[in-house]
């Protein structure tokens, strides 16, 4: 039985794991609570599938979920200086106040964190969501808010903390294939980003709708300026943005191109999500040709193509490869208004385009967009880790 000997920052120390064998501990700084990855795949399936105890260290709120038990971190500080420093605050508390079986750890401010950890003699999973490596290189500007001259040094800082970790963590879990490659761990697996079905399975997108569904990043990384003004030159369609409301300055030019064609719907949970999905024509798959861009694999690839929401899609090589598998959307021409304005009258102006898209991209979902393929290759991590 598990040792439960501290609870967690001051909680109340209700014994919910006392029948548990085993907890694992997720920490993560920079997600929120409710963080689709983190909390609805992830977390969700270890309490559902296994008799583990799950602690979640996360800003925000968490709905109520039996076998998870929240640490809430307040709100993200805006600045990411502010974020780094609270990061190690909270990793240095959770070190004295959290004793689980293993530490299952997000995000690169934590990389210093889960170090230590190793050292301390303490099993750790790293999450990569993201390719670090590649984030981190000096010849890419994803981190334009480092002071080039600093680049250098925390660059070589961040690589070896990875490459330490890699080596002496006790897995180390990638959202995509080319992620995994850039590790070398002995117990690495892809853990992706694919949706669980059950959650989307009563979608009925319509042809008849005028609504286009954007979430995420409403930034230049999503090409959201270029979308705008091609949802302009189309009078019956209407933007709606799931997610963190665009910059003032972008939520403007957009109020101006679009009016009352422009909706904001904010931060959406499963069940909202799939309403938005029902009530929208199409969906937007529209990254920029960004080097990070370009093997990606978002949550709303799969959400989209579980909800049988036809898309439009930008084409780089990550997106290609996915309109060639599946024909779960139109693949703009390029990564210009004029190319995105013809992707989407191609879905707008064809009931039968509009409906074979909706019906190839289901079927894709179904055979390979299932939550289920990585959530074994989960699950199997953690019975190594606790054997």
């Amino acid at each position: 039985m598990y040792p439960f000997a501290m609870w967690p920052l001051g909680s109340s120390g209700n014994p919910i794991f006392e029948n548990k064998a085993y907890v694992v501990c997720h920490l993560t700084t920079a997600h929120k609570a409710s963080d689709v990855r983190i909390f609805e795949r992830e977390c969700k399936s270890i309490t559902d599938k296994t008799n583990y105890g799950v602690i979640l260290i996360a800003h925000g709120k968490m709905p109520s979920y039996d076998g998870i038990l929240h640490v809430p971190l307040g709100e993200i500080p805006k600045s990411r200086i502010g974020r780094l420093v609270k990061s190690q605050i909270v990793s240095i508390r959770s070190l004295f106040k959290i004793k689980p079986d293993l530490w299952h750890i997000h995000d690169p401010e934590l990389l210093l964190f889960g170090c230590l950890l190793v050292l301390l003699n303490k099993k750790v999973i790293w999450d990569a969501h993201e390719d670090y490596y590649l984030q981190f290189k000096q010849s890419d500007e994803h981190r334009t808010y480092i002071p080039k001259y600093l680049r250098t040094g925390i660059r070589k800082v961040i690589f070896g903390l990875l490459t330490f970790l890699d080596k002496n963590a006790t897995a180390v879990i990638s959202a995509t294939d080319s992620i995994n490659d850039t590790y070398q761990n002995k117990n690495k697996l892809v853990v992706g980003n694919e949706a669980r079905i059950e959650d989307f399975e009563l979608c009925n997108p319509q042809y008849a709708n005028n609504r286009v569904l954007f979430t995420g990043a409403a930034d230049q990384t999503q090409c959201f300026l270029e979308v705008v003004r091609a949802i302009s030159n189309i009078d019956n369609l209407v933007l709606t943005i799931a997610g963190i409301k665009p910059s003032p300055k972008d939520w403007a030019f957009a109020k101006d191109q679009l009016g009352n064609r422009l909706v904001h719907l904010g931060w959406l949970n499963r069940l909202e999500l799939s309403e938005a999905i029902s009530k929208s024509k199409m969906g937007l798959l529209t990254y920029s040709d960004h080097e990070t861009n370009r093997t990606n694999s978002p949550n709303k690839r799969f959400e989209f193509s579980a909800g049988g929401l036809p898309c439009v899609a930008t084409p780089t090589k990550s997106n290609q490869n996915w309109v060639e598998d599946s024909s779960g959307a139109i693949l703009a021409d390029g990564f210009t208004v004029e190319d995105i304005t013809k992707a989407l009258n191609l879905l707008n102006d064809s009931e039968l385009v509009w409906q074979k898209t909706s019906t190839s991209s289901r079927e894709w979902c179904r055979e390979f967009g299932s939550w289920a393929n990585s959530e074994a290759r989960l699950l199997n991590s953690y019975k190594k880790a606790s054997s």
